[in-house]
């Protein structure tokens, strides 16, 4: 009974902390929307009645055409640290992080990407887990392979696979958080290289990354 009202009781922080969330959500909309339709009638006013429309409308457009990235577009992002691992290679990384889930990791936060990196990840010590996103920075590839064969298994398409040849090389691994001692997080379940860039962390939360199970009901005549 204890732990089915501590269950609830946390799933009622969640919600008010979701609600707080969208209300801010809103209030920055509803700011950006005033914002812009100063800047329209502002526009509207040095021009005669004539152009209101044409001009209003290469505005919006031309809005439209700066949100919306090309798709040729280069993206570019820069570590925000490393992983400090023992496994020096790949052929020495557990293929799965459960193979050896005692070994330990150490996320190191770039001093010169944070101002405070230790105030930076003061709150994650409230969660037990968390993923990394990283780069697979010593998977040597021509480019991305059509199918790829797992261990054990037969060949697949490589978005059915968790397997490191990617059209991106980039990693996704959820780890438990051991302890955070200044701009480190020492953690678990290691399935990474010594010297992994880290691209960014973010807290595992039961509720939001466990799937919702689905049940099935019959109906007796």
């Amino acid at each position: 009974m204890s732990d089915s009202l501590e269950y609830y009781q946390n799933q009622i922080a969640l919600t008010r902390t979701e609600l707080k969330n969208l209300r801010q959500k809103l209030a920055a909309l509803k700011h950006e929307h005033s914002e812009e339709i100063k800047t329209v009638k502002t526009m509207l006013n040095g021009f005669q009645c004539a152009n209101c429309i044409e001009t209003a409308a290469a505005y919006i457009s031309n809005q439209q055409s700066l949100d919306t990235p090309s798709p040729s577009e280069d993206i570019s992002y820069s570590p925000i640290g490393y992983i400090e691992t023992t496994f020096e290679n790949k052929p020495a990384v557990p293929g799965q992080p459960l193979v050896l889930s005692n070994a330990k990791g150490v996320v190191v936060l770039n001093t010169d990407a944070f101002n405070n990196p230790e105030h930076a990840l003061s709150d994650l010590e409230d969660f037990s887990h968390m993923w990394i996103i990283y780069h697979f920075h010593s998977t040597a590839s021509s480019g991305p392979r059509p199918k790829i064969s797992p261990p054990g298994g037969e060949k697949s398409q490589v978005f059915a696979t968790r397997s490191l040849h990617r059209p991106c090389p980039i990693g996704l691994s959820l780890v438990k958080i051991h302890s955070i001692e200044g701009n480190k997080i020492i953690f678990y379940d290691v399935d990474m290289i010594n010297g992994t860039p880290v691209l960014d962390i973010k807290p595992f939360i039961p509720l939001y990354d466990f799937p919702k199970p689905s049940y099935s009901y019959m109906s007796f005549v």
